[in-house]
């Protein structure tokens, strides 16, 4: 049963201020516990006997070598989560789908973590070398590839072997995936497939929880929310593109080529965001948080030189979702910005 915060109440301002261990959140306590145990009989039900130390911190991930998980601190309360939407304009994982989803994913790591599977040979047959430079941040998915399962969002499994691996744990983890009918015929179906002969490899066998103290563990963080958002934010905004009066020209007007009712283009954009990352999230397939840090620096390239909106609002708001939907498809393909209207 989910229990009582003194922090519930208050508002987005002071409850920023409290550091992430003053929260003093358990996992037995929140209403994420029944999803966790339904990932636990998943696991059980095909045969594995994984005891894994399951812990409240700052992000998502399975510490290095370690049969643990970390869950994020804003999945475990609604008013974490309500806060998290606001400063992020996304909770991912909120969904229970979608939470289901990425507790599978972690739990391949920890069978890795367990039996040290990446190791053999076949393993880095079928996945790749996982020696390379990590940076599943980075990556550039291929969308259309069916060399990769699907369960994590953005095509997660082209990142690194790791996630591949774990991507095709987490499906065939899953008892609704269908996997052998969905990915008939597709080469990540050999993925899968392995990792079924390892599951049955390696059944029954007993595997003990990690002990000790975990890393960024929730108990232990002085970090205050403000401080946890701002590193958050400033982490997702590297590499952001600049935008070029040359452009923003052909869709806006200049100051001196508007009329005196002609309306700001800052305050349109200001009043449109919402509409905006809505349209384009789902089209772009990239997180809300990019699209309003983009749309942030859209609305002071405006301001900064005075552009006005053109007569034609309706003609001008195509060209505005065709140019911001061409910058986020190639970023997202070609990992460059800088399209040509």
């Amino acid at each position: 049963m989910e229990t009582e915060y003194a922090w519930e109440e208050l508002s987005d301002q002071d409850l920023l201020k409290l550091r992430i261990r003053d929260l003093k959140l358990r996992l037995e306590n929140s209403d994420i516990y029944p999803l966790i145990q339904t990932v636990e009989k998943e696991l059980r039900d095909k045969g594995l006997s994984i005891q894994t130390r399951l812990y409240i911190g700052d992000e998502w991930f399975s510490p290095e070598d370690t049969v643990a998980i970390s869950i994020p601190f804003f999945l475990t309360h609604p008013r974490l989560r309500q806060l998290e939407r606001k400063m992020m304009y996304d909770c991912e994982g909120e969904k229970e789908a979608d939470f289901l989803k990425l507790l599978r994913h972690e739990f391949g790591h920890v069978f890795d973590h367990a039996f040290k599977v990446s190791r053999r040979k076949k393993w880095k047959k079928v996945f790749g070398d996982n020696t390379k430079d990590y940076q599943p941040e980075a990556y550039r998915a291929r969308p259309y590839s069916r060399n990769f399962v699907h369960n994590i969002s953005d095509q997660y499994a082209q990142a690194h072997p790791d996630e591949d691996f774990a991507e095709s744990f987490a499906v065939w983890l899953d008892p609704k995936s269908n996997w052998r009918v969905f990915y008939k015929n597709w080469p990540a179906l050999k993925k899968v497939q392995y990792v079924e002969s390892l599951s049955r490899e390696f059944s029954e066998k007993k595997v003990l929880p990690a002990k000790g103290r975990m890393i960024a563990d929730a108990k232990s963080l002085s970090t205050s929310l403000e401080h946890y958002y701002k590193r958050k934010k400033k982490y997702l905004k590297t590499d952001l593109p600049d935008f070029y009066n040359a452009d923003l020209k052909k869709i806006f007007l200049l100051p001196e080529d508007g009329r005196k009712k002609s309306k700001l283009a800052s305050s349109y954009l200001r009043r449109q965001r919402k509409f905006l990352v809505t349209i384009l999230a789902p089209w772009t397939k990239e997180r809300k948080i990019i699209i309003n840090q983009i749309l942030n620096k859209l609305i002071f390239r405006s301001r900064e030189s005075k552009l006005l909106l053109p007569e034609d609002e309706a003609q001008m708001q195509s060209a505005l979702i065709a140019y911001l939907a061409s910058l986020l498809t190639r970023y997202r393909m070609t990992g460059r910005w800088n399209p040509k209207l």
